[in-house]
């Protein structure tokens, strides 16, 4: 992927190096991270490395800075990955991935976008784009997360907008969402997270009902590259650095 490295002084110590590899922030502290280099396989895993399931056609596209993109949507993918020791809802964490428009979103919008997500009837996350307004391009559109059906919870959906002038219908992009005690974090493109207040603290116990989560879903065209989960909360410095890593800087 990364065929540039950051200059020595400008490397936070949570990163480590490889003679032919990018950089990885806080690598010590991933429990699960997808490239899509090598497949579909993690390369990292607490828990189970293989995807659980592949709903649709697995296929590849141009990646960040010279690896390969996982195709989700209309053409492509939906990976389902198992939560079990991969993602630790009982301490801090912290999901991403990058994403890019894969056909012309002004054109032809597509009605939401799912970046990732677990559940059911009995308890559902998700962390998409909004359907509205339902003509317009999901540049223009606030993200999402739903929080619904939990049986201890009351029904939720939390908004964020894009940072200003940015364009998420050109190139990549990074989404994250972290958790702490009761509070719940996103960030587009390596901003400072935003904060939330949760009703009260995810936990395990939420999940249980849900073993398997899903990566991309099946309505967009959009490409996935370098899906991560951290069994901890990033900091705005270590996010701003995967941001600076994953744009070559």
């Amino acid at each position: 992927m990364l065929k540039k490295l950051l200059l020595p002084g400008l490397i936070a110590a949570t990163s480590v190096f490889a003679a032919d590899n990018p950089p990885i922030t806080a690598a010590d502290a991933l429990s699960l991270r997808v490239s899509f280099d090598n497949g579909t396989t993690a390369e990292v895993a607490a828990g189970r490395k293989t995807a659980c399931e592949a709903r649709g056609k697995v296929a590849y596209a141009d990646g960040i800075n010279g690896g390969k993109a996982l195709i989700s949507g209309v053409n492509g993918a939906t990976m389902i990955y198992e939560y079990k020791n991969n993602v630790d809802f009982d301490q801090p964490g912290t999901m991403m991935l990058w994403f890019k428009a894969n056909t012309d979103w002004h054109k032809n919008p597509p009605p939401f976008m799912v970046y990732f997500g677990w559940g059911n009837n009995k308890g559902l996350l998700h962390v998409r784009v909004s359907r509205n307004p339902a003509k317009a391009c999901i540049c223009r559109r606030p993200m999402e997360v739903w929080l619904y059906h939990y049986p201890n919870r009351r029904n939720a959906t939390l908004v964020m907008q894009a940072p200003a002038l940015t364009k998420l219908c050109q190139g990549w992009h990074l989404v994250a969402m972290a958790w702490d005690k009761d509070q719940l974090f996103l960030s587009y493109d390596g901003m400072p997270f935003r904060a939330y207040k949760l009703e009260k603290p995810f936990s395990n116990a939420d999940f249980a009902h849900s073993p398997r989560f899903a990566v991309g879903q099946a309505v967009s065209e959009f490409l996935i590259d370098e899906f991560r989960v951290y069994k901890k909360k990033l900091s705005d410095d270590e996010l701003q650095e995967v941001w600076e890593l994953g744009n070559g800087f």
